[in-house]
């Protein structure tokens, strides 16, 4: 079940990328907003909870104000937003993390296409 809905979030993301910034997000991109807007689990690490629970509404806020088109090195966010959202009344609070890289002595250094890029 849960790979269902995350993929029907998936694709509500690349759908709300596509009608605001006219690009298709990476799927490094995607990742990335998935485990920025996270909403870390209670009780439980980083090794237990992976990333944290899905959180939909922030993924896709989020990927809504990211210019995907911006040269690389240049800032992703076209806007300020708050890093959570609300949902029955209880405010998440998104983890904002990003969970991948390669180890490199004791710190994770990002790899690839992505470590050019930030949500700052």
């Amino acid at each position: 079940m849960a790979a269902a809905v995350t993929t029907g979030v998936v694709s509500l993301m690349i759908e709300a990328a596509r009608t605001t910034s006219r690009q298709t997000p990476t799927p490094n991109t995607i990742k990335s907003a998935l485990e920025f807007t996270a909403v870390q689990l209670a009780g439980f690490d980083t090794l237990t909870q992976g990333a944290g629970s899905l959180n939909a509404n922030g993924a896709i806020r989020l990927i809504e104000t990211l210019d995907l088109g911006a040269p690389e090195g240049d800032w992703w966010l076209t806007n300020a937003m708050p890093p959570l959202d609300a949902a029955g009344g209880t405010s998440l609070t998104w983890s904002q993390r990003i969970v991948f890289g390669v180890l490199q002595g004791a710190v994770a250094q990002p790899a690839g296409p992505a470590a050019n890029h930030s949500f700052r």
